[in-house]
């Protein structure tokens, strides 16, 4: 008779079929309960002792996080993923950048800088170019002045 809780297969037309035994009787069979839901009693001798199943272990639950520390993660991984990126892309600005550098500057791109120039000191708005223009601007300047 086999002990409650021993792991056991059984081997029906080539297919094996693992289990628990859940009661050894005392007229030599074992009721025995499949991994995939059937049962059945089996001898003995029918079985394939597989394994003793280690005893049920209590398992702490981790601390549930209030709404707001779960949303403080959430901003402090959004923040680390924007950080990441920014940083690369800083990277990838200055590599571009320094391949630039000693590229001179094209005809067009000096008539743009000759555009511009007097208005980057107006300060006011109607007079200034738009943002584009003003990066563009500060780019050719760089350029020119390395």
């Amino acid at each position: 008779m086999l002990e409650n809780g021993t792991r056991v297969s059984v081997t029906e037309k080539g297919v094996v079929y693992p289990g628990t035994v859940v009661k050894g009787r005392s007229d030599g069979l074992n009721e025995v309960a499949f991994d995939n839901g059937d049962e059945g009693d089996y001898a003995e001798a029918e079985l394939t002792v597989i394994g003793i199943t280690p005893p049920t272990q209590t398992v702490k639950p981790k601390p549930v996080l209030s709404q707001e520390e779960l949303e403080r993660k959430v901003d402090e991984n959004r923040k680390a993923a924007v950080d990441a990126t920014n940083a690369q892309t800083a990277k990838n600005m200055e590599k571009l950048e320094a391949g630039l550098a000693g590229v001179p500057l094209t005809d067009e791109e000096r008539a743009f800088m000759a555009v511009i120039k007097p208005c980057m000191n107006y300060g006011r708005r109607g007079l200034m170019p738009n943002a584009a223009d003003i990066t563009r601007y500060a780019r050719l300047v760089k350029r020119s002045t390395i």
